[in-house]
C-alpha cells in the first residue's frame, strides 16, 4: 500500500499513554521528515486532537525533545542554506523553478486533493451505505464524499467499510453505478501504487495494447515508484510487469519501456556543463543511432544521466544544432517509438507540462478518452495538480475545469470537478 503517512501515524500511540516508545519514536521521525512529516503531522492532529509538537515536547526530555522538534519544525520556519555546489550550477537556466530537482511523488505536495478536516472513516461508512440502501442511489452523497477525502481516508472508509458493516465498498458501489462514473469511483478506492499497477496490467490486458498509457506513466514516474510498481504488479497479478509488457510490444519501442522498468537511474543535483557538451555533441555524432535500438546513444545517456544532467544536455543540444531535440527525435523516429522518447522528454524538462497537454489531448482528440482523464487527475491529485491546473492555463488559455466540463456529463463530470477543486475550496 502507498500510503505511508497513514501507517507512521498508527505507530504514535505510545506517546499520550504510558511510557514513550522511543525506539519508535527515532525510526519514523528520522525515515518521514525528509519525505511526508507534513502530512503525518496533519493526520495527527487530526486523529489524535493534538498536535504532534504538544506531545513530543510533553513526553520526552528536554534535549531529546529538542532535536525531535527540530527535525518535524515546517520548512517554512527553516533557514535556506545555499547549496555547496552552486558553481558547479551556475549560468544554467532550466526555466522551471517550481520543479523539483531529485523529482519523487510524495516530495512535492501541490495536489488538490488533501485530507479532510474532522475525519471519522466509521460515520463516512454509515453515510454512504445510507447512500446507496433501497431504492435508488444517491450519487450526489458518493460524490461529496469520496471527491472529498485523501488516498489514505478512502481506504479507511473503505476498511470501516467492512468491519462495520460486513460488505465490500467497491461492489457496492459497482454495483450501484455504472459507466465511466463507476470506473471513476473503483479508481479512487485503490492506493496509488495499486492504481499504477492496475492501470498497466489494462494496457496490456486482451487484444490490442495501450501504448499511450504505458508511455504516461512509465516515463513520468520516479525510481522509487517504479520499483514499488514493479513489487505490487507481481503481487496482484503473480507475474513480473516486464514480462507482460515485453510480450505485448516490440522492437525499439520494446527497448525503451524496458530502459524505464529498471527505475535505477542516477539521482543528483550536480551538474558538469563541459561533460554535458560532451554528452550533446555525442548525440549528434552518432548520426542515425541518435535514437531506436537498446545500443543507441539516447538510450545510454537516458539511462546513466540524472533528470538535470539531461536537461542541461538537452540545452547543449539546442545551442550546437540551433534546434530543439524535440525536432530531430520527430524527424529521427515514428510512432510509439517516437511518442515514448518525446513523453520522456517532456516529463524530464516539465512534468505538469506534460500531463497538461497529455489531458488536452484526451479532450481535443475525436472523442473524449475518459479512461485518461481519470487516470492523471486521480494519480496527479494529490502530488501536482494545482501545477497542472496552472500549466494548462499557460498552455492553452483557458481553465482545465472548463474542458473537462465541456466535454463530459452526469456525475461522472461532477466527480471530476470535485477532484480538480483547489484545496482552499474543500470544507
Amino acid at each position: 500500500m502507498f500510503y505511508p503517512y497513514n501507517r507512521s501515524v498508527s505507530k504514535w500511540g505510545p506517546l499520550p499513554g504510558a511510557g514513550t516508545d522511543e525506539g519508535e519514536l527515532n525510526r519514523v521521525i528520522i525515515s518521514r521528515c525528509e519525505v511526508d512529516m507534513i502530512q503525518i503531522k496533519d493526520e495527527y492532529e487530526n486523529i489524535m486532537k493534538h498536535s504532534l509538537e504538544d506531545h513530543v515536547q510533553s513526553d520526552t526530555s528536554e534535549y531529546y525533545g529538542k532535536i525531535l522538534l527540530e527535525l518535524i519544525k515546517d520548512p517554512s520556519q527553516r533557514t535556506i542554506q545555499k547549496a555547496k555546489n552552486k558553481k558547479k550550477e551556475e549560468n544554467i537556466d532550466l526555466s522551471d523553478d517550481e520543479q523539483p530537482k531529485i523529482y519523487r511523488e510524495d516530495n512535492i505536495q501541490q495536489g488538490t486533493m488533501i485530507a479532510a478536516k474532522n475525519f471519522d472513516a466509521n460515520r463516512d461508512a454509515d453515510t454512504l451505505r445510507k447512500a446507496m440502501k433501497g431504492f435508488g442511489t444517491k450519487e450526489q452523497t458518493l460524490i461529496d464524499i469520496l471527491g472529498n477525502r485523501n488516498t489514505f481516508q478512502r481506504l479507511e472508509i473503505k476498511t470501516a467499510f467492512k468491519n462495520k458493516l460486513n460488505s465490500d465498498l467497491v461492489s457496492d458501489l459497482k454495483s450501484e453505478t455504472s459507466g465511466d462514473f463507476s470506473n471513476l469511483l473503483e479508481r479512487l478506492m485503490l492506493d496509488q501504487v495499486e492504481l499504477d499497477c492496475f492501470e498497466l496490467k489494462q494496457a496490456v490486458k486482451g487484444v490490442g495494447t495501450n501504448e499511450e498509457a504505458l508511455i504516461e506513466i512509465l516515463a513520468s514516474r520516479s525510481n522509487e515508484r517504479i520499483q514499488l510498481i514493479n513489487e505490487t504488479y507481481a503481487k496482484m497479478y503473480s507475474k513480473p510487469l516486464e514480462k507482460d509488457v515485453k510480450s505485448d510490444t516490440s522492437g525499439n519501442f520494446r527497448h525503451l519501456l524496458a530502459s524505464l522498468l529498471q527505475g535505477n537511474r542516477p539521482e543528483t543535483i550536480e551538474v558538469d556543463v563541459n561533460q554535458a557538451r560532451k554528452d550533446a555533441q555525442s548525440l549528434i555524432d552518432a548520426g542515425s543511432d541518435k535514437f531506436g535500438s537498446d545500443k543507441s546513444k539516447f538510450n545510454a545517456l537516458f539511462c546513466n544521466r540524472s533528470d538535470l544532467e539531461l536537461k542541461v544536455i538537452f540545452k547543449q543540444y539546442t545551442e550546437l544544432t540551433g534546434k530543439p531535440i524535440e525536432e530531430i527525435v520527430k524527424k529521427e523516429t515514428s510512432g510509439d517509438l517516437q511518442k515514448g522518447i518525446l513523453a520522456v522528454i517532456r516529463c524530464i524538462q516539465n512534468r505538469p507540462n506534460f500531463f497538461a497537454e497529455q489531458l488536452n489531448k484526451a479532450m481535443k482528440d475525436f472523442g473524449t478518452k475518459e479512461s485518461t482523464l481519470t487516470r492523471i487527475i486521480i494519480t496527479r491529485s494529490e502530488i501536482d495538480l494545482v501545477q497542472i491546473k496552472k500549466a494548462y492555463k499557460n498552455l492553452f488559455k483557458q481553465e482545465l475545469e472548463r474542458d473537462v466540463s465541456s466535454d463530459t456529463s452526469g456525475n461522472y463530470k461532477k466527480l471530476l470537478l470535485e477532484i480538480l477543486k483547489d484545496p482552499s475550496e474543500r470544507k
